[in-house]
């Protein structure tokens, strides 16, 4: 179909006359013989022999043209609150076996979001969503939201029913293509920041910079030593958990894990914590916290506290949730826990 070719194509062309309140015939300038309707989404004042930049976004097939618009509605770059659920949605495609039961009709609906929004064009994302895609067939994108619908059925009645995710699957799109398209879209808080990738780091042999061993006693190396492989086992789940839920998890040499959340970036301040230690622990953490925001200028970021185990005192959790706005979590025999948890969308 000529509109699967040119949805996207940008034409400059010159308003020759109004076809309806929001609709206008344009003459493309060089191609005479070409002329496209300009649809506008609100009433506008647009003057006869006007120069319009435009870009397609359909086709009429009563008159045979294409459509245009000189807005930016459908462009916009994929948001972070979206990003995460197109990643979780694609990975139904990707990695089957690591589907998570609780989110799985979620992120069903999330994957066909993203075909029907191509279909319809009605989010402002829309084109970005089609792009990465790889600008499919309309008829393609008509069966894969069919497909979508008769796995919801299938899924609703067994939960290991993965025929119609496989046959999404072999209908000729790339998709982990496009999750790491999608994936290598997110932003960062800024170059200046030397962000690198945690994942990186964890399969990497860097390690904590060592104080000088002449200095330390056996004793205190010892405890060093174990506080670091604590930190460490608690950073490597956190990072594991996010990203998991599609996030991408970042680290520099202040910050001990960063990502963007739906809600906005967060940091993370990873603290091995006993009995005798819990509160001048917090304490720096939470210097830290604040110190790092103010440095890095994100000034709306979320703050977390991850603590190796579920600190003593009680009231610290309330302090650092209600007083400081500080979300708490901990390790509980290897999973993460704490009133902190929700807030990691």
């Amino acid at each position: 179909m000529k509109t699967d070719k040119q949805i996207g194509n940008e034409l400059h062309g010159i308003v020759e006359s109004q076809r309806d309140t929001c609709t206008w015939y344009i003459r493309v300038v060089l191609d005479d013989d070409k002329i496209a309707i300009l649809r506008t989404r609100e009433s506008k004042v647009i003057n006869i022999g006007d120069e319009i930049d435009s870009w397609v976004i359909g086709w009429n097939n009563n008159e045979n043209l294409p459509i245009v618009t000189e807005d930016e509605f459908g462009r916009l770059p994929i948001s972070d609150r979206m990003r995460p659920r197109y990643i979780n949605a694609l990975k139904l495609v990707t990695k089957p076996n690591n589907i998570n039961e609780e989110t799985l009709l979620d992120s069903l609906s999330d994957l066909k979001g993203m075909f029907n929004r191509c279909i319809k064009k009605d989010q402002w994302d829309w084109y970005s969503v089609y792009l990465v895609l790889e600008k499919p067939l309309f008829r393609k994108l008509l069966n894969l939201v069919d497909l979508c619908i008769k796995a919801r059925k299938e899924l609703k009645k067994d939960k290991n029913n993965f025929n119609k995710l496989k046959e999404i699957q072999e209908i000729g799109i790339d998709f982990n293509e496009v999750q790491r398209n999608i994936t290598s879209q997110a932003l960062t808080i800024g170059k200046n920041l030397d962000l690198k990738r945690f994942t990186d780091f964890a399969d990497s042999n860097e390690k904590p910079e060592q104080t000088d061993e002449y200095i330390l006693s056996r004793f205190t190396k010892a405890k060093l030593e174990k506080a670091n492989k604590t930190h460490q086992e608690t950073l490597e789940l956190v990072s594991i958990e996010l990203e998991k839920r599609g996030y991408i998890t970042q680290y520099n040499n202040l910050i001990d894990l960063f990502c963007m959340l739906k809600s906005g970036p967060a940091i993370f301040e990873i603290k091995s914590i006993h009995h005798k230690n819990e509160r001048s622990q917090i304490r720096h953490a939470i210097s830290q916290l604040y110190e790092y925001r103010y440095l890095h200028n994100i000034n709306t970021a979320q703050l977390f506290i991850v603590l190796s185990s579920k600190p003593i005192e009680e009231w610290i959790v309330n302090y650092l949730q209600e007083d400081r706005e500080i979300y708490v979590l901990w390790i509980e025999k290897k999973e993460i826990k704490g009133p902190g948890f929700d807030y990691m969308l």
